[in-house]
């Protein structure tokens, strides 16, 4: 990962461009869920190491949403929290199972060198990240996913990172609506135990586990490390 390297052209800011899948169809009441759901993620990936001055998350167009985020390392883990939150935020552990979440959304991440914004109002900023952001997402299939710029990387880097961001696309697709609660808690990098996030939600360590188990989430953690680990700095597995 090159993201913060010192080039011709440094990859120093992120910006996530996103909009709500099938929104038309929703309540007013899954809409503001929605949103608050988006709100509260923001509220939590600010507080990651290295995110201080990254934006608030502005709403764009109804059904969209953008967040410019100052450590492009983390943009791949920021994308799934946002997931996560979404399909999670009807989540009712203790209740028969439902069918798989319908709040989800696009989300295109733009890559580029730190341009001065206004973490408050993104609406008139500009530079080459949330140019590339708005172009990716407008290029996108209408349907859930996640998809990346390639702006300042190498063709092997083209590559590697493409194939990181298709499969934690495609594991997330699959998230229940309580794998989701669990891995939105699960993406934050901090400290906290397995046992405290179970707390959290208000459900034992062990259903917890299970949860985390059930979504993959060796597989995530594994391909984010990747993504955000310099390739020059990289070990053998």
């Amino acid at each position: 990962m090159s993201k913060g390297k010192s080039t011709s052209n440094p990859i120093a800011l992120a910006v996530l461009t996103g909009d709500l899948v099938r929104y038309t169809e929703w309540t007013e009441q899954k809409r503001a869920l929605a949103f608050q759901a988006l709100i509260k993620a923001t509220s939590e990936i600010v507080s990651w190491p290295g995110a201080q001055g990254s934006s608030h998350l502005e709403r764009i167009r109804g059904d969209g949403w953008q967040f410019a985020l100052t450590v492009p390392a983390l943009a791949l883990r920021a994308a799934l929290k946002f997931r996560a939150a979404l399909r999670g935020a009807e989540a009712e552990f203790g209740t028969p199972k439902r069918e798989l979440p319908d709040l989800d959304s696009r989300i295109s991440i733009g890559f580029g060198p730190k341009a001065p914004f206004d973490p408050n109002y993104l609406a008139g900023c500009d530079g080459e990240a949330f140019v590339e952001s708005g172009r990716g997402l407008d290029a996108m299939k209408k349907e859930p996913g996640i998809v990346q710029s390639t702006v300042g990387l190498v063709m092997r880097e083209i590559v590697f990172e493409q194939a990181l961001v298709r499969i934690c696309d495609e594991i997330s697709r699959s998230w229940t609506d309580r794998q989701a609660a669990v891995m939105a808690l699960a993406l934050n990098p901090t400290p906290e135990s397995g046992e405290q996030r179970a707390e959290r939600l208000g459900i034992k360590r062990q259903t917890f586990e299970a949860h985390l188990e059930a979504s993959q989430a060796r597989a995530i953690f594994f391909a984010l490390n990747a993504f955000e680990t310099p390739i020059e700095e990289m070990q053998p597995i």
